[in-house]
């Protein structure tokens, strides 16, 4: 289910374009002029500057024990993981619509069993000052089918709306991980 969300995005995560465009285009003579929208060419600039994705450091992965405050690695009842992430930019006028994808896997842990668990996913938007411009804990739910010990999960967030920066989206990124404070 994982490689269909990813290949729903398959482009996104690819800078792709017309790359002739790119280089005809100086990219200061880029940077210099404001975004209106109406540029000829400007939505291919959109989706080539599409921020990379970075999976933060420390929150690839989240676990779920069966004692609160516990580090065990015996009382792990899920761990959760980030598995693959893509991401696309669309044009719409001043603003810069952003998909995200992401795919993980969630394992029972030695005290757990198959059922249901909520993730809490965070998504954020750095500007190149490392401002957060959009960030927002996504709980996801997903179920372990009984029999099994894991599960993959897919997750497409599709509401992100960014102003288009003068620089073109120089120097930011889409940061993703798991946030123990969203825990539902």
């Amino acid at each position: 289910m994982g490689a269909l969300i990813l290949a729903a995005l398959a482009g996104c995560s690819s800078i792709g374009g017309d790359q002739a465009e790119t280089a005809a285009q100086p990219a200061a003579a880029t940077a210099a002029a404001a975004p209106t929208g109406r540029e000829p060419g400007f939505e291919s600039l959109i989706k080539r500057n599409c921020p990379p994705v970075e999976i933060l450091q420390g929150a690839e992965s989240y676990r779920v024990y069966g004692t609160p405050n516990s580090n065990d690695p015996f009382d792990i009842r899920y761990q959760a993981n980030i598995a693959d992430t893509a991401r696309e930019c669309s044009l719409l006028g001043v603003e810069a619509a952003i998909r995200v994808g992401v795919t993980g896997r969630l394992i029972v842990g030695p005290k757990g069993a198959p059922g249901s668990v909520r993730l809490p996913l965070r998504i954020a938007v750095l500007d190149e000052k490392g401002a957060p411009v959009y960030s927002r804990i996504h709980p996801i739910a997903v179920a372990v089918p009984a029999g099994q010990q894991h599960a993959d999960f897919p997750h497409i967030e599709d509401g992100i709306v960014v102003p288009i920066p003068a620089n073109r989206f120089l120097g930011w990124k889409i940061v993703i991980g798991y946030d123990p404070k969203g825990a539902l």
